[in-house]
């Protein structure tokens, strides 16, 4: 029985990630008194009073389904399910969004808060599917990419993907907005590359523009090993192709 609905919820989950690819409708407008109610119940959840806050978030969802104002009110959902550990009822507020028939400048938001809570449910590989997709939005802001890079490499970590670790690492450090870090991302990479990577995956480095700056080092340890096995044809170009990536 477990293992049934764990191939239905990927399967589920899979078709929301398929429904990016469809066009969505433009969201209705909201009548002024829901967005009043909105207001209100966002002003009682800032000030912690849930149980005043989601029976009207819900009310909204439930009477304006076709409003962006929907997408709000689940937005808000997912966060205060999210702060109470409860995961699960996060998890279905977030996807409500990204599931919706009607356009959402939130849904690359939406997909990280899903995946955040699919993070606690111990559902990392579904979570990284998330984010892969989140990633994928257009015109993505330098902000939400970097806050899906840093949750991308946190799963990446756990699952064991270790070139996925090292491509957002390698993001990290090139576009960080705080110059402090970037350093420290960098070594990090460097780290990666010199003990982590089998040289199938060196040389998966080399061919990858979305490795950046890692590149060149990768392309130097690939003709160190073509050298040593004196295999120096294949090495000279290992070493000459260094030049156009650094």
């Amino acid at each position: 029985m477990g293992m049934k609905l764990n191939v239905l919820t990927w399967l589920l989950l899979s078709l929301s990630l398929s429904s990016c690819a469809s066009t969505k409708k433009e969201p209705t407008p909201a009548p002024p008194t829901a967005k009043t109610e909105y207001n209100r119940a966002k002003s009682e959840a800032d000030k912690g009073n849930v149980k005043a806050a989601l029976p009207r978030l819900k009310k909204i969802v439930q009477t304006n389904p076709t409003t962006a104002l929907a997408h709000d009110a689940n937005m808000t959902m997912g966060q205060i399910y999210f702060r109470q550990n409860d995961f699960q009822n996060s998890y279905r507020a977030y996807l409500a969004v990204v599931d919706s028939d009607y356009a959402t400048s939130r849904e690359a938001e939406a997909r990280i808060g899903a995946a955040r809570a699919l993070q606690k449910l111990g559902r990392n590989d579904e979570a990284a599917n998330l984010v892969d997709a989140a990633l994928k939005t257009k015109d993505l802001p330098l902000s939400t990419q970097l806050e899906a890079h840093q949750l991308r490499y946190t799963l990446a970590t756990q699952t064991q993907d270790i070139l996925g670790a090292l491509r957002s690492i390698v993001f990290l450090a090139e576009h960080s907005s705080n110059p402090q870090s970037r350093e420290p991302y960098r070594m990090r990479a460097l780290e990666i590359l010199e003990n982590r990577l089998s040289p199938e995956q060196v040389s998966t480095v080399t061919k990858d523009p979305s490795f950046g700056f890692i590149r060149p080092s990768a392309q130097l340890k690939v003709g160190k090993i073509q050298f040593e096995n004196k295999d120096f044809g294949a090495a000279e170009n290992q070493f000459q192709s260094i030049v156009p990536l650094a």
